[in-house]
């Protein structure tokens, strides 16, 4: 899932509030800091991580690892920036 195409779709299927989770993480924040952003609990950012992870799997069939955090970081550094359209983008 490393063209932007892929990452795109992926990103559009995500719900909202994953959305949100998603960005903040690829910033680097810790899951404490993005439940303090967003005003939610460190469990409720795990679960959606947790869930994002496992949509990563679904779409990433050549890998032999399970997503986590350090993919997530990886596949989306600089996406957000590259297409600062998605921050308009309906949540």
């Amino acid at each position: 899932m490393t063209d932007h195409r892929g990452m795109l779709q992926f990103y559009v299927g995500l719900t909202p509030r994953q959305r949100e989770v998603l960005q903040l993480v690829s910033e680097g924040l810790s899951n404490q800091e993005v439940g303090e952003r967003l005003y939610i609990a460190q469990s409720v950012v795990a679960g959606h991580l947790t869930n994002i992870y496992e949509q990563m799997a679904v779409l990433d069939t050549l890998s032999d690892t399970r997503p986590n955090r350090y993919h997530a970081v990886r596949y989306f550094a600089g996406f957000f920036q590259r297409y600062p359209e998605l921050d308009n983008f309906p949540r």
